[in-house]
């Protein structure tokens, strides 16, 4: 079967992820929904990417043979998953820093890829390796998707505020006040953001990310940060210092009117949040259970009544188990 063919078949898995209410008294009456990403077939938001960047790649002629991308974790996981599903010789580059699950997830879906370990600043390193990789003449050159800079990956997490609206409004209720989202490449914050705003300017857009790392609260702020080692966090997945992503840095995607506030987590908070993990029936990753700290830190500080809260679930808790290599 050729992969337009196979790309087809899968297409109905991905998305039209279930919007869960959660009920904690300390909500205080008011209604919180988290979008269920972490039911798509690889457990995270990703998975609508890659079907979208896919579909592109495979409208070429001739198409590449081998493909390569950087992440540290879950669009790695969807990308090692597209990749085997489609028959493509695939790289992937991880920090080598980052010692969650992910690595094994990766290698149990795909044990042909090759996963590449760079050194350096968490993911800074990872893209100096990927521009020595991508130099003319050494070795065979691949083609680099480049999730965290293209506009099919706002399309796609587009989806989830499109999706969510539809859901709520099924549910009577028409306008969401609150969405809090993480600071990671910016794509889950520009994409439902934007369709959000466009369905009610009053929707407030909060962003987190950890203290150590912030990439979002300095973009939005304009402050400078304070001496600090910016690379050395565990929220993965947001806080990537030192990396230029266009969802947050360019302002022609709006990120800084957009969003109302980034709150940056500290390592105490982080923890707190983790203890959420008793209280939520599914095993979400830690970006999630922060999402649903942030949300409860909302309430307490506004003491607001009868407000609808948006987040997102975005993954699973096992990519999150600290492991060696």
């Amino acid at each position: 079967m050729e992969a337009k063919e196979k790309i087809k078949l899968l297409e109905p898995l991905i998305g039209k992820t279930p919007l869960y209410e959660l009920k904690f008294p300390e909500f205080n009456g008011n209604k919180v929904f988290a979008k269920a990403e972490f039911l798509n077939p690889t457990g995270s938001h990703y998975d609508r990417v890659y079907l979208e960047l896919f579909k592109t790649l495979l409208q070429k002629n001739p198409l590449p043979k081998d493909l390569i991308e950087v992440s540290s974790g879950n669009a790695g996981i969807s990308f090692a998953y597209f990749c085997k599903y489609l028959g493509f010789k695939a790289e992937i580059i991880i920090p080598a820093a980052v010692r969650t699950n992910a690595r094994q997830i990766i290698r149990r879906i795909n044990p042909e890829i090759t996963i590449s370990l760079s050194q350096g600043k968490y993911l800074e390193g990872a893209v100096e390796y990927l521009k020595n990789r991508l130099t003319p003449g050494v070795g065979l050159t691949p083609e680099f998707l480049n999730h965290s800079r293209r506009q099919e990956t706002l399309s796609a997490t587009e989806k989830i505020a499109l999706e969510s609206l539809e859901q709520l409004n099924y549910l009577g209720i028409n306008k969401i006040d609150y969405f809090v989202a993480a600071c990671g490449n910016g794509s889950t914050i520009i994409g439902p953001g934007r369709v959000l705003k466009k369905n009610n300017e009053e929707t407030k857009i909060i962003v987190f990310e950890p203290q150590e790392a912030p990439v979002g609260y300095c973009k939005k702020t304009g402050e400078k940060p304070t001496e600090s080692d910016h690379y050395k966090h565990i929220m993965y997945g947001t806080g990537a210092w030192g990396i230029e992503f266009p969802f947050i840095h360019k302002d022609m995607y709006g990120f800084s009117n957009m969003v109302e506030k980034v709150v940056r987590i500290t390592k105490k908070e982080f923890d707190e949040a983790l203890l959420l993990r008793f209280k939520v029936p599914w095993d979400v990753g830690y970006t999630s259970l922060n999402a649903l700290y942030v949300v409860q830190s909302i309430i307490n500080e506004t003491k607001c009544k009868n407000c609808t809260f948006l987040t997102i679930f975005y993954d699973t808790g096992e990519k999150y188990a600290q492991v060696g290599d």
